[in-house]
């Protein structure tokens, strides 16, 4: 699994955003133990938090982990439409579990996505044409009544996630 990372130019220009976002409940497989920390474990989770400008895109790399009868979303490759501009990776990338999305020249506007136990399960990009794409991931039965429609008027300039050690946890838009 390959992590993605961002520069601190990146870093300083995400606090001039309006975000727009979900969080799912941390699963803690841990056993039960004493401290501060989670009400389980007793121990403190550690969530890596990223944030990246989106400039030019022209498509979507979405990475999927099996996990059992679930699936998580791990991270997103955000392809540019510029060749000289290196493609970024949001979160974890998982070769050879991923799905791409052409975004064929329309503006990624949100995403609609469904949550449970310990992260994000399916993800659905929104464009700028409300054509929906199908889900990526599997939601389970009944999950996609339980899905969160995150949107804007204009194009996503900014996404910023929270990721535990292997799958995103949290995304906001803006």
């Amino acid at each position: 699994m390959v992590r993605g990372f961002q520069t601190n130019l990146q870093i300083n220009l995400l606090g001039e955003f309006a975000w727009k976002g979900a969080s799912a409940e941390i699963r803690c497989d841990r056993y039960p133990g004493q401290g501060k920390g989670c009400s389980k474990c007793g121990k403190e989770h550690i969530l890596i938090t990223q944030g990246v400008v989106l400039q030019n895109l022209a498509g979507l790399s979405v990475s999927i982990l099996d996990e059992g009868t679930k699936t998580y979303i791990t991270g997103i490759d955000l392809i540019s439409a510029d060749v000289e501009t290196p493609n970024i990776t949001f979160g974890y990338r998982l070769p050879g579990g991923q799905v791409t999305i052409n975004l064929n020249g329309q503006q990624l506007r949100g995403f609609t996505i469904i949550m449970g136990d310990g992260g994000i399960h399916a993800i659905r990009p929104i464009l700028s044409t409300n054509i929906v794409a199908s889900w990526i991931g599997q939601p389970e039965e009944n999950d996609a009544c339980n899905s969160t429609h995150l949107s804007l008027e204009d194009d996503v300039k900014a996404m910023l996630g929270k990721f535990d050690q292997c799958k995103m946890v949290s995304l906001s838009i803006a």
